[in-house]
């Protein structure tokens, strides 16, 4: 009768009904760690019990079948009935689930709570350990690139750099808040928003590594060239005269605006900074312009402007102004 009843099964569909038992269970343990009334517990545990009694069950009929000839023919089918794009969605909403649930994590106050957040998290990721795992063996790997490549197009490198400028805004606000914050319960909530913007900003800043189209960057550095050749024109026009102690911060703030919004232009004259009247500035307009003509030399040889080099270029930028001319 047994070997009967295992001609009537194929190892395939065993190995799909055996398939199917293992994620009801997997689903149920889950229950079962975060259920919080006994009763109810002990009832999802005596399922769970039968359930792996059925898969103990089907594990010995798999491995009394004669014929296995099927084994890798089953596995490749079973690969084939989740499509690579299908698994990748299924993974795709676990890792976001589980990332909302680390947010969730660092901000509950209460232990239990807490805890059970932890608990649920781990299964989380136990399954998205598993699809990764389910994926390896799909033969056709193409879908990735392309989904890969889809998903650095749907955000274009202008948008990413508008929501990272809004991010480090955000984020320098809460530094602000938590260095003047008195109380430790305040300022620890604080440091923790803080944590989750910072995590948000690193994971931006490696989808800009991932665009292709660097255009936004190329159209920046143009205008970065230009703006100083402005600047540069029309302080040699002006001559020597007394400098504003804010020219420099402006000067600084009205390029960067160029890496942050290409709606932005600095269309500042260089001039406002100016009293024509008197001769009595600490910087020479000579070294001035020098020192304004060799940062279109440095912006000029970026080869391959992407918005990191370009951030480079403006720390490097900083530093030169303080030491040539504040100290």
């Amino acid at each position: 009768a047994k070997y009967s009843l295992n001609q009537e099964l194929t190892e395939p569909e065993l190995l799909k009904n055996l398939t199917k038992l293992e994620s009801d269970s997997q689903l149920l343990e889950i229950k079962i760690k975060i259920w919080k009334d006994e009763k109810g517990k002990n009832d999802l545990i005596k399922r769970n019990e039968a359930i792996k009694a059925e898969i103990e069950k089907l594990k010995g009929n798999l491995a009394s079948l004669r014929n296995n000839k099927d084994g890798e023919e089953a596995k490749y089918s079973l690969n084939q009935e989740l499509t690579e794009p299908e698994l990748l969605k299924n993974l795709t909403k676990l890792e976001s689930d589980s990332q909302l649930l680390e947010k969730k994590i660092k901000i509950r106050k209460d232990e239990k709570g807490k805890s059970d957040l932890i608990k649920r998290n781990e299964a989380i990721k136990a399954e998205i350990e598993k699809l990764k795992g389910n994926l390896e063996p799909i033969n056709n790997k193409k879908y990735g690139e392309e989904a890969k490549s889809s998903i650095i197009r749907q955000a274009t490198e202008l948008e990413l750099l508008r929501n990272l400028s809004k991010l480090e805004s955000d984020s320098q606000v809460l530094e602000i808040k938590i260095k003047i914050r008195k109380d430790e319960k305040g300022k620890s909530d604080l440091i923790k928003q803080n944590d989750v913007i910072k995590a948000e900003i690193e994971k931006l800043k490696e989808n800009l590594e991932l665009i292709n189209d660097k255009k936004y960057s190329e159209e920046a550095k143009c205008s970065i060239i230009r703006q100083l050749k402005e600047y540069i024109s029309e302080i040699s026009k002006a001559g020597q005269g007394r400098i504003e102690n804010n020219l420099f911060e402006k000067i600084y703030s009205g390029l960067y605006t160029f890496i942050a919004d290409r709606m932005s232009r600095d269309r500042t004259s260089a001039l406002s900074y100016y009293d024509a009247t008197r001769n009595d500035s600490t910087v020479d307009i000579d070294i001035l312009l020098g020192f304004l003509n060799n940062e279109v030399q440095i912006v000029s040889n970026i080869d391959e402007p992407d918005y990191l080099n370009l951030r480079q270029y403006f720390m490097g930028l900083k530093d030169r102004i303080i030491k040539r001319f504040i100290g």
